[in-house]
């Protein structure tokens, strides 16, 4: 699984865990900016991923992207990197999945319209997620 950057992932970096990283989201936030857009290893990774030609599909994942940080949040530190990652992988001829547990009708929303992802994993029963019948009728001519 290829981990992408954001709230979710960022939050045991510093000590006090989400509480501390949401101070410092409203203290200071081009240190969070920073973070996001200084961090060049998940393409790099990615990259080697592609190069090696020994996989079927892609898996990013980064539970709880929405459910540990606001929408807002997930655009302004994940979907960029998401957005670039699907590039490269569609450039490449490679399927993506994104796994993400917890409240997803936003991030499926995002990546249906904004990204090259092909497929999402899981699709949660409510009140955690939306019901597989809307993802279907909303995103299914884009996502599997």
């Amino acid at each position: 699984m290829h981990r992408y950057p954001g709230f979710q992932s960022w939050f045991g970096l510093v000590e006090g865990g989400v509480e501390a990283l949401s101070y410092a989201l409203v203290d200071c936030p081009d240190v969070l900016d920073d973070l996001r857009r200084g961090r060049r290893r998940p393409s790099q990774e990615m990259q080697i991923i592609l190069d090696s030609r020994l996989f079927d599909f892609v898996l990013l994942g980064a539970s709880g992207s929405i459910t540990l940080a606001s929408p807002e949040l997930f655009d302004a530190t994940a979907l960029p990197t998401i957005q670039k990652l699907t590039k490269m992988c569609r450039q490449a001829g490679m399927p993506t999945m994104l796994h993400s547990c917890g409240k997803q009708m936003h991030l499926l929303r995002r990546c249906a319209e904004q990204t090259e992802l092909d497929c999402a994993n899981p699709l949660e029963i409510p009140p955690m997620a939306t019901a597989t019948c809307r993802v279907k009728r909303l995103f299914g001519h884009r996502l599997a």
